[in-house]
């Protein structure tokens, strides 16, 4: 969603004017934050003067994970058989461990043991210009009956 906006206030701002005229509101930080929208990684100056209170956004990040223990699948789950994926926000400190995970949709069955999972897992510290920062991103969970 955020990259089609994107596309619809380049069109507004190709013609070179400074997107503080269209958008009074966007401080210097998130203008920096909106130019980079769609790409992997970003560096804004203000993140280099303090980066411990910058958070990445990393999307999907199961995929960076060091350590991804997988949910056990609870018995009464099972017997009622439901099934379905469940995604888990995290944030990662910067050493790599998990200091927070909510479960954000999904059969609400599941919530407590994909949550337990997502804690334990472990990332390779993020860095950005040489320093430290936190990582935020979903882990997705699927539970499928055999």
């Amino acid at each position: 969603m955020a990259i089609t906006y994107k596309k619809e206030s380049e069109k507004i701002t190709s013609s070179g004017f400074d997107t503080k005229i269209y958008f009074p509101a966007m401080q210097e930080f998130e203008g920096c934050i909106y130019k980079n929208i769609g790409s992997d990684r970003y560096v804004c100056e203000r993140e280099l003067e303090t980066p411990k209170e910058l958070i990445i956004s990393g999307g999907m990040i199961g995929s960076k994970a060091t350590f991804l223990p997988q949910p056990i699948y609870p018995e009464e789950a099972k017997e009622k058989k439901i099934s379905g994926r469940v995604n888990v926000i995290v944030l990662v400190d910067y050493d790599g461990a998990v200091i927070s995970a909510k479960a954000v949709s999904g059969q609400k069955e599941l919530f407590e043991t994909a949550v337990q999972a997502a804690k334990e897992a472990r990332f390779m510290p993020t860095i950005v210009s040489g320093k430290p920062v936190k990582l935020s991103g979903v882990l997705i969970y699927d539970f499928v009956l055999e």
